[in-house]
């Protein structure tokens, strides 16, 4: 059983605007990322990692299969206290959990379920595109506890560095997993595409 959780708990300081609730095709860029992961049969537990504007993201996501969540630290702490928020907060039956940025919105379900595809018990899974690491990325439950037990001041990258040795790559052919939404040319670009 996989678990999903997706983070939205951000400040968007550098956007000047909450960049979950922008639009983006029919929807917003938050709904788009939500939808793509729920596509996936084998994902059976989503968990949104609120903090800025939570009551404004729970009501958008609330007709969603999905869980909003609240990092009451979002403010001060790294993208890793979410990720503890949402772990935490998973059904005790999953196995496994994607990590998925909500500021994603080019990320398709077919790559989604590749990264799923491509699981293996202790292992963690990357999607890959031009020998630089992307998301999502998919953490067996043997790691939860030792990212549980990390401090505020902790990251992600240097967790995963310092495991490089279970890290299984899955090599895709889009920068979809690299792209991300912080500032308005970046959403002016992802527009465009």
């Amino acid at each position: 059983m996989i678990g999903a959780v997706i983070l939205a708990a951000g400040q968007s300081r550098r956007m000047g605007r909450n960049k979950m609730l922008l639009p983006f095709g029919v929807s917003t860029v938050l709904e788009t990322i939500v939808t793509e992961v729920i596509a996936c049969e084998a994902v059976a537990d989503v968990v949104v990692v609120t903090g800025h504007e939570p009551d404004r993201i729970s009501a958008l996501l609330a007709s969603y299969p999905a869980r909003c969540v609240f990092n009451s630290a979002y403010a001060r702490a790294e993208m890793l206290v979410s990720l503890q928020v949402g772990l935490r907060a998973l059904a005790e039956e999953v196995q496994a959990a994607l990590l998925v940025p909500g500021d994603h919105p080019r990320l398709r379900r077919d790559i989604i379920q590749r990264v799923i595809d491509a699981y293996q018990p202790g292992a963690l899974v990357i999607p890959s595109y031009r020998m630089k690491r992307g998301h999502p990325i998919l953490i067996d439950r043997v790691w939860w506890a030792e990212l549980l037990a990390l401090p505020e001041t902790a990251t992600l990258r240097d967790f995963i560095r310092a495991r490089e040795d279970h890290i299984h790559y899955v090599v895709v052919d889009t920068d979809s997993v690299l792209k991300d939404v912080d500032t308005p040319e970046e959403y002016d670009d992802l527009l465009r595409a």
